[in-house]
């Protein structure tokens, strides 16, 4: 008989789950070469066999083998100590069955099976120190090893099996190396391992076996080149692997392993693609790898690991679909991986890995459908994904995990509701997710991650804040929100995502500090930010999301010095803004997103053009955004591509007078048309009635022009006179139309009662005002003129209490309510109509 010490799966693994954990930890297929512990026992005397040995080398022989036994004793007890992961005394078994094989091998050092034996027992205690995370000691082990192998493989060099051996103790030296820092060194035990792997499959071509392992030793050189940050050459061969293996899971379709080791290759290579700016390359990657992936998926409809891989490759793709602007695509495969995991999770309730997985895919196709304008759909998948954590964090002890996801889901239905104009119920489910973040935040202050969550919490609530028009607390959430990232930035100065970060929050104070009026304090956040951009595109010029930041950086600067009347400041920075988002356009003219910001640009610059009254180059501008939006494809159900041209098309129109009937025409038909879909959000559906108005304002547009050609010049009873006719025939019109006075006739009572401020007829400026509230109540732009009226009135009283009562509010289409007053009282002063209280008014409002 023969006694084998077997070296089990602890020191080569089944090469199957090696490749299956994906490239990054492969380990080359053992192949037969008599390699073990072995004693050969004599076969017993008889005829035609040679003489017995003598009495002492009988008795050698057995004493040889009773070692030999014990040895594998320790051996079998070390590896069964090492799977119940006890590794200290694994360890003290492996050094105590060593002990016995090295003095067997001292004593016979001719005998390659002793040696053979030797290398064995020092790759168990490389493996078991390393798995320790003793890498000293796990290399010293593993070099021993080597050097048996290497004078094995010298003194058989035509022994292809010796050959292997080799090639597995530098690869399996090569990834100590590796995890302690050595790449220099792992690299040159991986090259090695390769020149002798690639000797061997030149020598048999057709032996599957050895181009899998050519294939892996390919692999490891990767994996060492990645880790020192040489990506291109990482690249080369993780792609050389790929071929390798495509063409193995091509010769043999039916062998899932193979397929398998394909689909696995796909991923590495896209995943490097991505790390080095190839997204387009990287989708394409993970798409061609698809079918495998599909294919191991049918072939094992219960093997969960084969579903779960499929879904994280439609995921994958999702992702960078998404970044692609491909949004339609996308959600396809989002809704691929959620089905997929949806029966993952109800085969098996209990696993919640599976519940917490569904939940990631839920949220990203709900992003999606945000995007595409399908929020009814969207909040659906939020609530079902809102559920799951919800049942999560109950089943147990809180985890922190658990309790993150949980918050992003009450984060994603709360920004559907938003969008719908619910805001009391979105401001409910922001501030749950608050609830969630502060603890998670203030348990673990050094955590990023945590930090950084907390401050989208309150940059979330901010921006309902603000759309509620309650400015002076989304000014303090955002500031909330900027202090924590200003102290990440700072400890981090070089992070691109933290600056990024901090540039974002220094926007949010600056639009409200705008909107409160507060217009040098806006500029000093905006040229905050716009500083950061520009130490960012200046340090990569290449990065094209540090340029679009710099863009939108340089448009809010251009906003306020707009604001501030400064025109020609404003047209710089706009004109850099607009030269930039070129720039982008021209450089993927494929891309949508950089097409659509282009566009937009260009409608900016005609607004600011409008002001300069320059009124053609502002048309031009217009039509050239008009031109580049009606050029796109716009995609069934994308909803923002559909509504870009409303704002462009409503200021052409407006431009044109009485000639731009059919863009403000067009214009209402997409807002209709969109909101009849049930896709408008909130914000834009206040838009319809402006438009309606503006459209039923157009046959009087002559009769206006004039009216504030009077007003200009300073004839205020002409001008009252005029809008008094006028005031009537829009109402007749109305009631005839509508079959009540609305927002048409508010409007021309609100200018007529504005006139007789400047005529001095208060008295009169009051009455006509309250019949415009009379028609609609509440309504901002009315109410602040019955507060001048109320104050010219000489009723202060009563006029503060309306000034104070809307501080800090937003009117629609004029703007902040403090910015609004203040603009008023100047052009009243301009005018000759001074009043004692204008300082204390004044005062109150630029009260914190």
């Amino acid at each position: 008989m023969r006694v084998v010490l077997h070296i089990g799966v602890f020191v080569f693994g089944f090469i199957a789950a090696a490749e299956a954990a994906g490239p990054a930890a492969p380990s080359l297929a053992p192949m037969p070469s008599g390699r073990g512990l072995a004693v050969q026992i004599a076969e017993p005397a008889g005829e035609g066999k040679a003489a017995p040995e003598s009495g002492a080398a009988d008795a050698q022989r057995e004493d040889d083998r009773k070692q030999r036994e014990l040895a594998q004793s320790h051996m079998d007890t070390g590896d069964a100590l090492a799977e119940a992961k006890n590794l200290p005394e694994a360890i003290k078994e492996f050094q105590a069955g060593l002990a016995i094989l090295e003095k067997l091998a001292a004593a016979d050092p001719g005998n390659t099976d002793w040696h053979d034996d030797l290398s064995v027992a020092y790759v168990k205690l490389g493996r078991a120190y390393k798995a320790q995370g003793d890498l000293a000691q796990a290399l010293e082990f593993h070099r021993k090893d080597l050097a048996i192998t290497e004078s094995l493989a010298k003194s058989d060099p035509g022994n292809g099996a010796r050959q292997h051996d080799l090639a597995i103790s530098y690869s399996r030296t090569g990834d100590v190396l590796k995890e302690k820092g050595e790449r220099a060194e792992a690299l040159k035990a991986q090259q090695s391992t390769f020149a002798i792997v690639e000797r061997l499959a030149a020598s048999d071509p057709s032996n599957a076996r050895r181009q899998r392992d050519l294939a892996i030793a390919h692999d490891k050189i990767a994996d060492v080149l990645e880790e020192q940050g040489n990506l291109r050459g990482a690249l080369t061969s993780y792609e050389a692997a790929l071929s390798i293996r495509k063409a193995l899971a091509g010769a043999d379709p039916g062998n899932t392993q193979m397929q398998g080791f394909a689909a696995s290759s796909y991923t590495t290579v896209a995943g490097v693609r991505k790390a080095l700016g190839d997204p387009q390359g990287a989708l394409k990657t993970y798409q061609e790898g698809l079918p495998f992936l599909e294919g191991l998926a049918k072939a094992n409809p219960d093997n969960a690991a084969a579903q779960s891989e499929l879904a994280l490759r439609h995921d994958k793709i999702g992702e960078l679909l998404v970044a692609q602007g491909d949004r339609a695509e996308a959600l396809k495969s989002f809704r691929a991986a959620v089905d997929i995991k949806q029966r993952l999770a109800a085969a098996d309730p209990g696993d919640t890995q599976r519940q917490d997985a569904l939940v990631y895919s839920q949220v990203e196709a709900g992003d999606v459908l945000v995007a595409l304008g399908e929020l009814p759909e969207a909040l659906k998948f939020f609530q079902d994904s809102l559920a799951i954590g919800e049942k999560l964090t109950a089943s147990g002890p809180a985890s922190g995990d658990w309790q993150r996801s949980l918050s992003i889901s009450q984060e994603r239905v709360a920004k559907v509701l938003r969008l719908q104009g619910k805001l009391p119920e979105a401001l409910k489910y922001y501030r749950d997710a608050l609830a969630i973040r502060e603890p998670l935040a203030k348990a673990s202050p050094g955590d990023a991650r945590a930090q950084r969550d907390l401050s989208i919490s309150y940059e979330a609530i901010g921006i309902v804040l603000e759309e509620q028009g309650n400015l002076p607390d989304a000014l303090a959430s955002y500031r909330g929100c900027l202090a924590i990232r200003d102290a990440a930035a700072k400890a981090s100065p070089g992070t691109g995502g933290r600056q990024r970060d901090l540039l974002v929050a220094k926007n949010r104070v600056g639009g409200v500090l705008q909107m409160q009026g507060d217009l040098p304090g806006a500029l000093e956040h905006y040229r905050d930010g716009l500083a950061i951009a520009e130490r960012f595109t200046s340090a990569d010029t290449g990065d094209a999301r540090w340029q679009r930041d710099l863009a939108v950086s340089n448009e809010y600067v251009g906003s306020v010095l707009m604001a501030q009347e400064d025109l020609s400041g404003a047209l710089k920075y706009y004109e850099e803004n607009l030269a930039i988002l070129d720039r982008l356009a021209k450089s993927d003219a494929a891309g949508a997103e950089g097409q659509r910001s282009l566009a937009l640009s260009h409608a900016r610059m005609g607004e600011l053009l409008s002001r300069k009254d320059r009124k053609e180059e502002a048309a031009r501008s217009f039509q050239q955004a008009l031109d580049i939006l009606d050029a796109l494809p716009v995609r069934p159900g994308d909803t923002e591509a559909r509504l870009a041209a409303v704002d462009p098309l409503w200021r052409l129109g407006a431009l044109k007078g009485k000639e731009g009937e059919a863009d403000l025409r067009r214009a209402l038909s997409i807002l209709t048309e969109v909101r009849g879909a049930g896709r408008l959000d909130a914000a834009r559906m206040d838009w319809i009635p402006g438009l309606e108005m503006q459209i039923a304002n157009l046959p009087y547009l002559k009769a206006k022009i004039e009216i504030e050609a009077a007003f200009k010049a300073g004839a205020y009873d002409k001008a009252v006179t005029a809008q008094t006719k006028l005031a009537a025939v829009k109402g007749k019109a109305e009631r005839k139309v509508a079959g009540k006075p609305g927002l048409v006739t508010a409007d021309a009572l609100l200018s007529l009662g504005w006139y007789k401020l400047f005529a001095r007829d208060f008295k009169d400026s009051l009455e006509t005002t309250e019949r415009a509230l009379a028609i609609e109540p509440g309504w901002l732009p009315a109410t602040m003129n019955k507060a001048h009226a109320l104050m010219f009135l000489g009723r202060a009283k009563e006029a503060q209490t309306i000034y104070e009562r809307y501080k800090g509010q937003h009117i629609e289409g004029f703007g902040q309510w403090e910015t609004v007053v203040l603009a008023d009282f100047k052009e009243l002063e301009k005018r000759g109509l001074k009043n004692r209280h204008f300082t204390e008014i004044k005062a109150l409002l630029a009260a914190k």
